[in-house]
């Protein structure tokens, strides 16, 4: 009768074991969920200089759908509104300007800079819904965040987890700064149409050379190329 009651202690004890896996699992995916809106993987100890200047530490990344500088502070998101008083923004390794409405990475400097605007286009998958928010994605306020000059307001632009049922389509936007002017360009066509008096001499180069528009490793050689015609 004793061994009897011992084999039923081991039996539920393991159906209690295998009940309780699942959830172990289940809140171990929830903490790893990433935010694929995001450039980089995590937020990072950044550095913003400013035009008139001085510079600035806070904890940065960059939204790739919403174009904006974003800063987490307390667990909270919070957008970055006056990129006209930014300088460069430094995260990781790679530095950011204001171009138009968006951030671009520095990729080629001297007398044609040339940056990367990186794109991200949310799409459904499956069932059209909406884009499911929390308080931080319903109200904007304002606040001070000890950057001088600045301001930040609560996001209402996908700085939350995606829905499951959405998705970012990844692209790359090139842009030339000729002058004040910024042009950008995405496949050889529309770059050669930016310097119509330069259109045989880029070409071989390109032919010579097995460059391609689209690549940034490439566009690094042309964009010397062209500049030396300049």
């Amino acid at each position: 009768m004793k061994k009897m009651y011992i084999r039923i202690f081991l039996r539920l004890s393991a159906l209690v074991l295998l009940m309780s896996f699942p959830i172990i699992v289940s809140g171990q995916a929830e903490s790893e969920v990433s935010k694929p809106q995001y450039l980089f993987k995590d937020f990072s100890n950044s550095t913003i200089r400013m035009k008139d200047g001085h510079s600035e530490n806070s904890v940065m990344n960059y939204n790739i759908v919403s174009g904006m500088m974003v800063f987490m502070k307390n667990n909270k998101y919070y957008d970055l509104t006056n990129p006209e008083l930014i300088d460069t923004v430094y995260i990781n390794e790679s530095r950011f300007i204001p171009v138009k409405n968006v951030f671009g990475e520095v990729l080629v400097t001297g007398t044609l800079p040339c940056f990367i605007q990186h794109v991200g286009n949310l799409t459904p998958v499956g069932k059209n819904i909406g884009y499911g928010g929390t308080s931080q994605a319903s109200a904007v306020t304002n606040m001070d965040n000890g950057i001088t000059g600045t301001r930040y307001s609560t996001s209402k632009s996908y700085n939350l987890e995606l829905p499951p049922d959405y998705t970012v389509e990844t692209s790359l936007i090139f842009w030339i700064r000729k002058g004040t002017e910024y042009l950008s360009f995405q496949n050889e066509k529309q770059f050669l149409q930016l310097f119509p008096d330069k259109v045989d001499q880029i070409k071989s180069f390109l032919k010579k050379n097995k460059l391609k528009i689209g690549k940034p490793e490439d566009i690094k050689a042309i964009i010397r190329f062209t500049s030396s015609l300049m």
